[in-house]
């Protein structure tokens, strides 16, 4: 009698949840900061590794999150096994669960997890074989185990087996070459095509014969990318390749026809993206997308349904959303979604987990 009482609590807790998220929206956060020891409150990336770890990248170093305590790695001007830098940008894990971590000033760094040691990887002006610029905004290990490194100069390709850097350059008399030298984001899609996010346009690389495709706007045609500053890409689970932009729209990509769909804000409308500066893009496990947007704070877009919800800060509220201007969006192997906050110094917590998919999944 007890268990049929228990089972049917949760159950009815479960649906009073996914009721309560589906008429009113509102979403409750668990907040991490730096009062949790959090190395500083800007979250450029989060990244879970195959052990289980959460690891955050900020303004002021890697962070390391094993559910209780933060571990933080820093530069040491005395130590050169130590991270090359604090900015950390991007982070990606290698297929022996080494990882590798991109920073603003220090090219990249490999961490061993044996010994904690960073061997880094840095410009090297005398040497055309190291890495093209300091300088970088992105890393992604592709399948065969390659690193693309998108940098303020260029693309590069860093083959671990090989230890050696390949450079692909802008060239304006070029049309194949890459359409931009800034890489802000790199994606590979579950075809395994390879497409660089840049601030003139979205690139398609074709490895055989090492050219780009690029994908640019038309104010004359709206079938065109919505906008040239690209700033990340997605698939979701129905392999739709969607396309953030900076100061334009979300897009979604239609790659048998070449058509770009548009989303974009619009005043007075509440069903609407609640900003045109889109940072990145995650989905859930309800097959929603979320958004994360500068100063429009954090959008969850059913496709099907064709629903906007907007999540924003309520100072009240101490289980909003913590900043409007977010940067960074992950799911974890739990389907607990986190979001990393964008904003000025400040004591503020910058890292939201949705606290309705943990209760949710404690009971399943």
């Amino acid at each position: 009698m007890h268990e049929s009482v228990a089972l049917f609590f949760l159950i009815f807790l479960h649906c009073l949840f996914s009721f309560a998220f589906s008429q009113s929206h509102h979403i409750q956060f668990d907040h991490i900061g730096t009062a949790e020891g959090l190395s500083q409150s800007n979250v450029f990336c989060i990244m879970q590794d195959s052990r289980g770890f959460m690891w955050f990248g900020t303004w002021e170093g890697l962070n390391k999150y094993d559910g209780y305590t933060m571990t933080v790695y820093k530069n040491d001007p005395l130590d050169s096994n130590s991270i090359s830098n604090n900015f950390i940008t991007s982070i990606t894990e290698s297929k022996n669960a080494g990882l590798w971590i991109a920073t603003s000033g220090g090219g990249i760094c490999r961490y061993n997890r044996n010994n904690e040691h960073f061997t880094r990887y840095r410009h090297d002006p005398k040497n055309v074989n190291s890495i093209c610029s300091d300088l970088v905004n992105t890393i992604l290990k592709d399948e065969q185990g390659k690193l693309w490194i998108g940098t303020e100069a260029g693309l590069d390709m860093f083959d671990p087996v090989k230890n050696k850097f390949e450079h692909f350059t802008y060239n304006p008399d070029d049309t194949i070459s890459l359409s931009n030298l800034f890489v802000s984001y790199d994606f590979e899609d579950t075809h395994h095509d390879l497409w660089i996010c840049t601030s003139n346009g979205l690139n398609l690389f074709n490895r055989e014969s090492k050219t780009f495709t690029h994908f640019q706007h038309d104010k004359n045609n709206s079938k065109f990318i919505g906008g040239n500053i690209v700033s990340t890409m997605f698939e979701d689970s129905k392999h739709r390749l969607w396309i953030g932009t900076v100061g334009a729209r979300m897009d979604l990509f239609n790659k048998k026809t070449g058509i770009f769909l548009h989303f974009k804000h619009h005043e007075n409308t509440t069903n609407t993206l609640p900003f045109n500066v889109v940072a990145n893009i995650n989905e859930d496990a309800d097959n929603n997308l979320w958004i994360a947007t500068r100063n429009g704070g954090l959008s969850i877009f059913n496709y099907t349904a064709g629903i906007f919800t907007t999540c924003k800060n309520d100072k009240v509220d101490k289980e909003s959303i913590s900043h409007n201007s977010l940067n960074s969006i992950y799911k974890d192997s739990k389907n607990n979604m986190w979001v990393g906050n964008f904003a000025s110094m400040s004591p503020q917590i910058k890292i939201s987990a949705k606290k309705i998919l943990m209760i949710i999944g404690s009971f399943q």
